[in-house]
C-alpha cells in the first residue's frame, strides 16, 4: 500500500488541531488489484460530531468530495477507506471501529484501508471482507521516500 507523505502530514495536522477531540474523514485513491494508493482525504467539518472518544461523519461534504474526485478522474479515484484519530492511547482499534470498518468494506464491495492517528504516530490497517475472524491486519512501513510511504503486511 502506498500513501502520499502529504496525506500523512495533513492527518497529523488535523489530529493536533482537533485535540482533545477525535477527528476523521474518508480516504480516496487508486486500486490496482489488492494494492491501494491513497491520494486524498476528507477532513472534519463543523457538521460532523466529535468527542474525546468518538467521531461521526455527518456532513455531506465527505460524500460530495468523493463524488467530485470520482467524476474528475473518470472513475479511477474512489473511496478506499477511512481515517480517524484517537486522542488517548496507542491507537488500538475499538469494537466500534471494527464494526464501522465491517460496514465500510460491505459498502465498498472490496478491500480497504483504515488509519488511526495518535500522538505516537499513525497505525494503518488493511481491511478485507474475505476473512471474517481477522478482518483488519496492521500494515507496517517498509519504505519511505521524499514523497511517499510504502506499507505492507508483516
Amino acid at each position: 500500500m502506498l500513501v502520499q507523505r502529504a496525506i500523512l502530514e495533513r492527518i497529523e495536522q488535523e489530529r493536533r488541531t482537533a485535540h482533545p477531540l477525535e477527528t476523521g474523514g474518508f480516504l480516496e485513491g487508486y486500486r490496482r488489484g489488492r494494492d491501494i494508493e491513497i491520494t486524498g482525504l476528507t477532513v472534519a467539518s463543523s457538521h460532523d460530531r466529535a468527542s474525546p472518544v468518538s467521531f461521526e461523519r455527518c456532513s455531506l461534504h465527505h460524500q460530495q468530495h468523493l463524488l467530485a474526485s470520482w467524476r474528475r478522474s473518470s472513475g479511477l479515484i474512489s473511496l478506499v477507506g477511512d481515517w480517524h484519530s484517537h486522542p488517548a492511547g496507542q491507537g488500538a482499534p475499538s469494537w466500534t471501529d471494527r464494526r464501522a470498518w465491517a460496514r465500510l468494506i460491505r459498502s465498498m464491495h472490496g478491500d480497504g484501508v483504515a488509519l488511526i492517528a495518535t500522538a505516537q504516530g499513525v497505525r494503518i490497517f488493511f481491511l478485507t471482507a474475505l476473512v471474517k475472524h481477522k478482518m483488519a491486519s496492521e500494515l507496517l512501513p517498509i519504505e519511505e521516500t521524499e514523497h511517499d510511504c510504502v506499507f505492507a503486511r508483516s
